[in-house]
């Protein structure tokens, strides 16, 4: 008997701006990509990581819970780059990952390098 191949998981790069929206915007951003993307495999950087505990606001305080709660992979990544845009853009390239973000100049220059892009639509909605 022929079993069908398993789709590949999609690696997902959640940028900070992105991890906030559920204590700012009050929306699952999980479960709306995860419907959008049932094989989604979500990513944070070390960096990013870092960044958040700088930010010491109450939405990244419940962003850096949601890393926690919902088990998200973090990740390193080798590179001389030193602002996050950067990285995120590198990773996703090496990863072959798609970016979350709402940061408009993170998301064009996903667009230029054919780096997929997930974003918030309309302050409520996950666009692929």
């Amino acid at each position: 008997m022929k079993t069908k191949p398993t789709k590949k998981e999609t690696k997902v790069v959640l940028d900070p701006n992105f991890l906030v929206l559920p204590q700012t915007k009050k929306i699952d951003i999980f479960k709306q990509i995860k419907q959008k993307k049932p094989r989604a495999k979500f990513i944070v950087l070390k960096s990013i990581q870092k960044e958040l505990k700088e930010m010491n606001t109450k939405a990244s305080k419940v962003a850096q819970q949601l890393i926690k709660q919902k088990n998200i992979e973090i990740d390193t990544i080798k590179t001389d780059k030193t602002h996050t845009d950067d990285k995120i853009i590198e990773y996703a390239k090496k990863k072959n990952a798609e970016v979350a973000t709402n940061d408009k100049e993170l998301k064009k220059r996903c667009q230029e390098k054919q780096i997929p892009v997930i974003y918030l639509r309309s302050n409520k909605k996950i666009e692929t």
